[in-house]
């Protein structure tokens, strides 16, 4: 019997003296040894890309190695919008890389309302002066002009909520609207790049109104809005095929379920979308008398709370609400220190507060869903007016970058995909 005889080439290289790259194949073509990685980031065997020199591996996060080793995160991105008495601003930024403020010269009297949709992000702010929503749009490079929403005057903040391939805007009228309109709640949809708004929630003559603007949140099919009644409260009423459905009251109007309605302390509600848990949604507001804040998600249709966030975690002025992975939620206020709060949702139950902002902040911060590795995000304008944002890992709140150019702002949002 004739023995195959087999030939082993080896090639050994060394990359910048650290790491070794040894491979030795026989002449039938199968390769033998282990792979390793270098620092220009080159994979080996197991499909992972390392920085080298710093030991950093990756694998599907979205993670990329430069050629000097260095790595950056490109997975989905985050937009941050805002402004004060003298500007606003937007900006969007692929991972985690920098983010640079585009410039308006509207001012801001509102916290804005961000939404990602149709690939890149929609906002709405309430300006200044003359109380018009205007918007403004972000799709591959640059932001829209801001351009106001015609008919849309509106007081507080106003409120966006994707249902299926719609965009939706709620909002509540301002005092001197017009044809008695003030505190009535208004909706709109955006087509294209124009939005259409001045559709009144409600029922023929049952148009909804209260104290504070309305929330609203969307599955695939339609629109869900929740408001704070005359009666302290919570109802909530669908939109579909372009219907207004009649509300419903979803507490008990007990002592201990009631919103707030007043017209100086308190906030509207806020009103998430939820994936990846056992509820579609959740409503946030805050009770009647000691604002503390409360919550309600719904389920196959049927609505469970209300549950007290913590003693701890109440407000008297706007909040904010996002939905993280895993059908989990993320709130966030100013405390009466002025610090940033946030308080988050596992599936059944809140967090202990923890400061997202341990230091003096213009506003509630405005909260998201993480990208690169983290959680959720967290953005706010300190005490001066600079806006910084900071991820957070599950554990412990990061090192905060800052917006460039976003100076001068009380009020800020942020949105971002994963």
């Amino acid at each position: 019997m004739r023995r195959r005889r087999l030939f082993w080439i080896c090639s050994i290289s060394a990359i910048f003296g650290s790491i070794v790259h040894v491979a030795c194949s026989s002449d039938d073509g199968a390769e033998h040894g282990p792979s390793f990685d270098g620092d220009d980031g080159s994979t080996g065997g197991d499909g992972k890309i390392s920085s080298g020199s710093d030991g950093s591996t990756t694998n599907d996060d979205g993670s990329t190695v430069l050629p000097d080793g260095a790595i950056v995160c490109t997975a989905g991105s985050v937009a941050v919008v805002g402004g004060g008495s003298s500007a606003s601003f937007a900006a969007e930024a692929t991972g985690d890389q920098s983010l640079t403020a585009q410039a308006f010269t509207a001012h801001l009297v509102a916290l804005p309302a961000i939404a990602a949709f149709g690939g890149g992000y929609q906002a709405v702010f309430h300006v200044g002066g003359s109380d018009q929503l205007e918007s403004t749009g972000f799709s591959t490079a640059t932001w829209t002009d801001l351009a106001p929403i015609s008919g849309a005057f509106a007081r507080e903040a106003p409120a966006l909520a994707v249902s299926g391939s719609t965009l939706h805007l709620l909002y509540q009228a301002n005092d001197d609207a017009g044809g008695g309109d003030g505190f009535k709640f208004f909706h709109g949809t955006l087509g294209g790049a124009t939005w259409t708004a001045g559709d009144p929630m409600g029922v023929g003559a049952d148009q909804s109104f209260g104290s504070h603007p309305p929330a609203g949140a969307g599955d695939s099919t339609a629109l869900v809005a929740g408001q704070v009644g005359t009666n302290k409260s919570i109802y909530v009423r669908s939109y579909a095929s372009s219907t207004w459905n009649p509300s419903s009251q979803i507490d008990d109007a007990g002592a201990s379920e009631l919103g707030s309605i007043d017209g100086n302390l308190g906030s509207r509600p806020r009103m998430i979308a939820m994936t990846g848990g056992t509820s579609d949604m959740m409503l946030v507001y805050t009770r009647d008398g000691d604002y503390k804040l409360m919550s309600f998600t719904r389920a196959a249709g049927v609505w469970s709370g209300p549950a007290l966030l913590n003693v701890n975690a109440y407000t008297t002025e706007a909040f904010q609400l996002a939905a993280l992975a895993g059908g989990k939620a993320i709130v966030a206020w100013r405390g009466a220190d002025s610090h940033g709060y946030v308080s988050i949702f596992d599936g059944a139950n809140w967090s202990t507060p923890n400061a997202a902002a341990p230091f003096s902040i213009e506003s509630a911060p405005g909260v998201a869903i993480g990208n690169c590795g983290s959680v959720a995000m967290a953005a706010y304008a300190k005490s001066g007016g600079n806006v910084e944002v900071v991820r957070f890992d599950g554990t412990s709140w990061g090192t905060p970058a800052v917006v460039t150019g976003a100076s001068g702002s009380s009020f800020v949002a942020i949105a971002a995909t994963p």
